[in-house]
């Protein structure tokens, strides 16, 4: 039995079937590509979003690197598919050329409700120098003299003392994130502005590093180039979203590697997205919702259930008392990865044996109405009540921005882009009462699909 089901030190054969399949189904975890509870969503999808990004970078010119932007709903599998592309990249086979891939989550090191340009751009830098000097390149140097000019500028405002050593910069470009993140607060601005001064010797840094690391790794034939994976920047809260996106997007797409960065879906209603997808020269990647009510999208989500009844030697009979009740808790998300293994695990703390039965899956999802009664607040009801008929075309022209934004945010429409684009509420919604009494927003409502 896989270690990673257990997270205390009662012994996995001790445990009985229902915790081990409530710890295998941990909604927040992202899976790894080796790992055996992964489900290929590629035809759900209508196409693979990792493959098609793995290629785009292999054709492209590493001298002239590309930059995507990655989004998708909360929780829709992002990360997963991240990790899936790292690993096509790494890993390609078939003789195709092969990338060493810097990834990392940004909600690991630096507060998301906090965070400004100047905090990504010392921490892309810090990560760079850390991964790059672990690879042992042969002929690369991690150390140069931007970085060295830009950590002695900006050392003297720190709350502890601290020193340089050359040996060490990635270190030090890690106390500078530490620092931001842990220090005085009173004391984070005037860094930050610190650090916005001296860009332009960190920008340097990083991208010398990244072009000797680059020649370093095609000389030893050990690599064609690098791609930088920027994870957790969707999950940022909206306000933080123009500072960074809009006005930060020279710096992102001045990076000399190949880059993606994960975007809220929101973004793509922005006022200023035209100018955003000028720069990067490309619309955003999206992770599609999955079509639960479609052939193909049941059967992908019904092999999610599988494959975690499988990790613990259990059958999708044993668990369910029949098919129906499975494809009820499937059609009931929405299509939505996490929502699928919130409401199986609620389920499962439903009962006190296997199977799960249909009045269990009611029970488990009559809690989430419950949230997304207290959750919705009034000035959204009327534009939710346009969905009545059914999903829609497109959402209407006269939902305000910030409506806009926080119903895609909380996951209270889903857009669908895979096959037609349509929009829909999250299922559960259409239960409430608030959505079926009182009338919806005052201009005519949209045609349905």
């Amino acid at each position: 039995m896989p270690n990673q089901v257990g997270c205390d030190l009662t012994p996995l054969n001790m445990m009985d079937p229902i915790s081990l399949l409530i710890r295998a189904c941990n909604p927040d975890e992202a899976l790894e590509p080796e790992d055996k509870r992964v489900v290929n969503c590629d035809e759900a999808r209508h196409g693979g979003i990792a493959p098609l990004l793995a290629k785009e970078f292999r054709r492209a010119d590493t001298a002239n690197p590309l930059h995507r932007l990655f989004t998708g709903h909360i929780g829709v599998g992002k990360t997963t598919e991240l990790l899936r592309l790292k690993n096509l990249l790494e890993n390609p086979g078939d003789g195709k050329p092969r990338f060493e891939v810097i990834y990392f989550d940004i909600n690991n090191f630096l507060d998301p409700n906090d965070l400004k340009l100047a905090d990504l751009l010392v921490l892309i830098a810090g990560q760079a120098h850390d991964q790059l000097s672990k690879l042992k390149i042969k002929g690369f140097t991690a150390t140069n003299v931007f970085l060295e000019r830009f950590w002695n500028h900006t050392k003297q405002f720190f709350t502890s003392e601290v020193s340089l050593s050359e040996a060490e910069v990635g270190n030090d470009l890690g106390k500078i994130t530490a620092e931001i993140k842990e220090g005085d607060p009173n004391n984070r601005e005037r860094l930050r502005l610190e650090i916005d001064k001296q860009r332009s010797s960190l920008r340097a840094g990083v991208n010398d590093l990244l072009r000797n690391a680059r020649n370093a790794l095609q000389v030893s034939k050990q690599a064609c180039g690098i791609v930088v994976i920027v994870d957790g920047l969707e999950k940022l809260p909206s306000d933080l979203h123009e500072d960074l996106f809009f006005n930060g997007c020279e710096q992102l797409v001045g990076l000399e590697a190949h880059a993606v960065y994960t975007v809220p879906m929101q973004i793509a209603y922005h006022p200023r997205f035209t100018s955003l997808t000028q720069a990067f020269a490309h619309h955003p990647v999206p992770v599609p919702m999955i079509h639960a009510t479609k052939p193909e999208g049941m059967a992908c989500l019904t092999e999610m259930l599988r494959k975690r009844c499988d990790y613990v030697n259990l059958t999708l009979d044993q668990v369910f008392d029949k098919k129906a009740t499975w494809e009820q808790l499937c059609l009931r998300t929405g299509g939505h990865m996490r929502h699928l293994m919130m409401f199986f695990q609620s389920a499962l703390n439903k009962v006190d044996e296997l199977p799960i039965r249909l009045d269990d899956v009611e029970l488990a999802l009559k809690d989430y109405r419950f949230t997304l009664a207290r959750q919705i607040t009034g000035n959204l009801w009327p534009w939710l009540r346009r969905f009545r008929s059914g999903p829609l075309r497109a959402l209407p022209d006269d939902l305000p921005e910030e409506v806009r934004r926080d119903l895609l945010h909380q996951l209270l429409v889903f857009e669908y882009i895979n096959g037609e684009p349509t929009y829909d509420v999250t299922p559960e919604i259409r239960s409430l009462a608030n959505f079926t009494d009182g009338n919806p927003a005052g201009q005519p409502t949209p045609a349905s699909v």
